[in-house]
């Protein structure tokens, strides 16, 4: 509930937009058992995830990094 106050409270270009958040949410297994999950619509990010680019790229160097960490 920590994250999704913080996350609710956040309106900035750079970071990922929280759209929705359900607390009451059920999810089925394969196996017929249930259990209560949260739900968490975020904001699209195209461009694929961060942790691919750099395993694909190699490590940020310090000027690439804050430009995308600023």
């Amino acid at each position: 509930m920590h994250e999704v106050k913080m996350l609710s409270k956040i309106d900035h270009a750079n970071c990922v937009k929280l759209l929705d958040f359900e607390e009451s949410g059920t999810l089925k297994g394969q196996n017929g058992a249930s259990r209560n999950v949260f739900y968490m619509a975020l904001e699209l990010c195209s461009g694929g995830e961060l942790f691919d680019f750099i395993a694909q790229t190699g490590r940020f160097e310090e000027p690439v990094a804050r430009y995308y960490f600023k």
